[in-house]
C-alpha cells in the first residue's frame, strides 16, 4: 500500500500524523497513519526483506551486505517520513539490532537513513508493543513470532503482563 503521504506536503497538514519503524530481524516495517477524532486511518505502509538476522555471523556481526540492504531500506521509508518531526516518528530495533555486537558503529548510519532517532528496545517492550498490536479478542495470552524473536505475555487490560521477546532465528515475517 502506498497512498498519498505526499514528501513535500508542509507540517501544518501533517499536525495529526503518526509513523511507526520497525526494524526486525528479518523484516523492516514502516506504518504511517492519520488520527481522525481518535480513529487510527493508515496513509502508507511499506515492509522490506531486509534479513538482517541472516547477515549475522559467527562472532555477532551485522554483515557489510546485510547493512546495505537496511540502508537502502531505510533511505526509502526516510523519503516518506521527510517531512514529519521526531515526536510524530518512532523507529525501534529489536533482536538483532540488540544482539549485533557491531550495532554502536552501524546504528549512526541507519539514523542517517531514516532521518530520525531509533531505539533499541528491550525484549520486555517489544513484547509489549506486539501485544498492543494484537486483536483485542485474544483474552489470555498474546503470542508472536516474528523475525528473529518470539514475544508472549499475559494481557491485562491495554498492558501486557509478564511479557519478553527472545531468540534468534531465520524465520518469515
Amino acid at each position: 500500500m502506498s497512498a498519498s503521504v505526499a514528501p513535500t506536503a508542509n507540517r501544518a497538514t501533517q499536525a495529526n500524523v503518526v509513523a511507526a519503524v520497525d526494524l526486525g530481524s528479518n523484516s523492516f516495517h514502516m506504518v504511517i497513519a492519520r488520527n481522525d477524532l481518535g480513529k487510527l486511518r493508515v496513509l502508507d505502509k511499506m515492509r522490506e526483506r531486509v534479513r538482517l538476522a541472516a547477515g549475522l555471523d559467527g562472532e555477532h556481526l551485522v554483515s557489510p551486505s546485510a547493512q546495505r540492504r537496511a540502508i537502502r531500506c531505510l533511505e526509502r521509508f526516510g523519503e516518506r517520513l521527510h517531512d514529519l518531526s521526531a515526536d510524530q516518528v518512532r523507529v525501534v530495533g529489536t533482536n538483532t539490532l540488540r544482539s549485533a555486537r557491531n550495532a554502536d558503529e552501524f546504528l549512526p548510519k541507519l539514523r542517517r537513513a531514516i532521518g530520525h532517532p531509533i531505539d533499541i528496545i528491550s525484549g520486555r517492550e517489544e513484547a509489549r508493543l506486539i501485544y498492543l498490536g494484537v486483536p483485542q479478542n485474544i483474552k489470555n495470552l498474546a503470542l508472536r513470532r516474528r523475525g528473529g524473536a518470539a514475544a508472549a505475555g499475559q494481557p491485562r487490560g491495554r498492558v501486557a503482563r509478564g511479557g519478553v521477546a527472545a531468540g534468534r532465528g531465520a524465520g518469515g515475517g
